[in-house]
């Protein structure tokens, strides 16, 4: 009997020594991973999971947070600047922040706070007042002498008694005042008239547009700008009363208004705002985010503009000399720097999604966003979706920020599975943090802040804390200390989080590999820190069932050589787990043809 040859088993290994982070989709390149948890880019081409981050103070109720020259945030419907209480805010669950110069306006509560001054000022302001008295005054509220103004429709005979002549003679009436060095009367060129009730004048400021109704003559019905506001009891406008002076029979209402806006930004020391409701885009008087109906003929005028789009406004952002007002579909692009020049067009292209406005932010002459179909970076022309490694899956209600060169973005699938996801835009790499749902973030003094579902605020990196509360701190041996205002402005009572949990779970391995060929043995090389942990499970054929390969906890800082032997199966996956600062530097597979059989 003849025997067939025995083939000798050929071996090949190749090596994974570059991790390329987070990709959901069904085939994925060596280094990547269907799934992970706590992992970051930071020592690329290495794989290791983030660094702890830094608890800065509980709150309550924290619904946003933001941060200029200072942290500020709503908390349980109250307004902190620099951690300390400001002032009782509405009981709605979507703030904005806008900062302004000097102020920092809420919406929608339409207030501002002077950071400078410590007041509060209210955006919009109304009053009503019966039996307003409107006399004919001079600019800055100063009264004329009644008893020397003649008023008919021919000159007063005795120029001396009367200097004054309201010529009722022709329509509109002119006042006059004679002059002697023209030997003639002369036309007041402005004339103006002061209404006076008790509290009207501190109800508004110099400047203001008012809508004024209720006023016995029609041609006080409209929006005035007040000249002076001479006292808290009177305001001063441009008009003419043919009486000189009368007590108004109705109740008169004076209102300085505000649009309803959906979305609010700053620009230019403008706020800009959107409506949908009206379909109209908005810009306050520069420099005055309490005027938006202030039309004088200058520069600094309001603006207004009707939009013909279908669909709601979605979020609106100042980015690279442009104000963006996107909608799911759509942005309309303005730009100019007066009134008379500002140019509005709209441009198709994937907008911002609903329910993600803020998600808007920008890096690096980037804007970054989340739209219906991913994260979008737009660079003025046309957005690119980079967000293709996050599979298939739908997100919603993205809010975002960002830490130097990183996008961090917080949003849920449609079971509410909320999760944090980190772009390196340097690199081109995702990477999944934890579940968690962010109320904000906010870049402040080179970190980044940002609060969890558990109404937590942290920070990282953790330094930037330690440097500026404590600079000559042992942080070795502190792990607590009393909730006391141990730096101005910060309430600390835990350092750090606890040790960082970490996983990463690879796709099915082995699928790729014809001709008979199998992985038999695989090598990891990573060094781990004193007390770090990791735990390595393999999953067969996808079976669901994960059956342990290795454990350790390292005595201290130390490299290892880890062998990993394999079954022979069809595929396999590896779920590696740990807690505690490792780095995983190369992965070696051990590649075997086998039979035919």
């Amino acid at each position: 009997m003849r025997l067939s040859k025995a083939q000798p088993t050929v071996t090949n290994t190749t090596m994974i020594s570059t991790w390329r982070g987070y990709n959901r989709n069904i085939r994925i390149s060596d280094g990547e991973f269907i799934n992970m948890q706590n992992m970051t880019s930071d020592n690329y081409p290495v794989l290791s999971p983030r660094e702890k981050r830094g608890l800065v103070r509980h709150l309550t109720n924290c619904i946003t947070i933001a941060a200029t020259d200072k942290l500020y945030y709503c908390d349980d419907y109250k307004f902190y600047y620099d951690t300390r209480y400001i002032c009782d805010l509405s009981e709605t669950d979507r703030k904005q922040f806008v900062q302004m110069g000097a102020y920092i306006c809420i919406f929608p509560d339409k207030i501002a706070y002077n950071t400078y001054t410590d007041e509060i000022i209210q955006l919009e302001s109304s009053f009503e007042a019966e039996n307003v008295a409107m006399t004919l005054c001079k600019m800055d509220g100063t009264s004329y002498d009644y008893t020397k103004m003649w008023i008919g429709n021919s000159e007063p005979e005795d120029r001396e008694a009367y200097p004054y002549w309201l010529d009722l003679s022709s329509k509109p009436a002119v006042l006059k005042l004679y002059s002697e060095n023209e030997m003639q009367w002369v036309s007041v060129p402005t004339v103006y008239v002061k209404m006076t009730a008790r509290g009207l004048g501190a109800a508004f400021k110099e400047d203001d547009a008012v809508e004024i109704s209720g006023s016995d003559i029609e041609d006080f019905n409209t929006s005035m700008i007040l000249q002076a506001v001479p006292d808290d009891n009177s305001i001063v406008v441009i008009g003419l009363l043919e009486t000189g002076m009368l007590i108004n029979s109705k109740k008169m209402t004076f209102e300085r208004k505000l649009p309803e806006l959906d979305y609010v930004c700053e620009h230019n020391n403008r706020l800009w705002g959107c409506s949908t409701d009206n379909h109209e885009i908005y810009a306050c008087k520069q420099g005055d985010p309490t005027n938006w109906r202030y039309y004088g003929g200058l520069s600094s005028d309001s603006y207004a503009a009707t939009v013909g789009t279908n669909g709601k406004f979605t979020g609106c952002i100042a980015h690279m000399g442009y104000v963006l007002f996107f909608k799911e579909r759509c942005v309309h692009r303005l730009y100019g720097n007066t009134p008379s020049n500002f140019t509005l067009n709209c441009v198709e292209l994937e907008g911002v999604q609903e329910g993600s406005e803020r998600s808007l932010v920008s890096i690096n002459e980037y804007l970054y966003y989340k739209s219906v179909n991913g994260i979008c970076a737009y660079n003025g022309s046309i957005p690119t979706n980079i967000s293709e490694a996050l599979g298939v899956q739908n997100y919603y209600d993205a809010v975002a920020g960002k830490y130097k060169d990183k996008y961090y973005v917080s949003m849920r699938d449609k079971d509410y599975n909320w999760s944090i996801f980190v772009y390196d835009i340097e690199k081109g790499l995702w990477h999944k943090e934890d579940n968690i749902r962010s109320a904000g973030f906010a870049d402040y003094e080179g970190a980044c802040y940002m609060v969890d579902q558990k109404n937590t605020m942290w920070v990282f990196p953790t330094e930037k804390i330690e440097q500026r509360m404590f600079p000559d701190m042992d942080w070795n041996d502190l792990y607590y200390y009393p909730s006391e205002n141990v730096y101005p402005g910060y309430i600390v009572e835990s350092v750090y989080e606890d040790d960082v949990e970490w996983f990463v779970e690879t796709s099915d391995m082995g699928l790729d590999n014809p001709f008979q060929k199998y992985i038999s043995r695989l090598v990891l090389r990573l060094t781990m820190e004193e007390g770090a942990k990791i735990h390595i499970d393999i999953q067969y054929d996808s079976s669901g069932i994960w059956d342990e390969l290795f454990n350790l906890i390292s005595g201290d800082f130390k490299s290892y050589n880890i062998p990993l032997r394999v079954q022979r199966c069809d595929h396999f996956k590896l779920r590696i787990s740990g807690v505690g600062n490792t780095m995983i530097y190369s992965m070696a597979e051990v590649i075997e043809t086998g039979s035919e059989l």
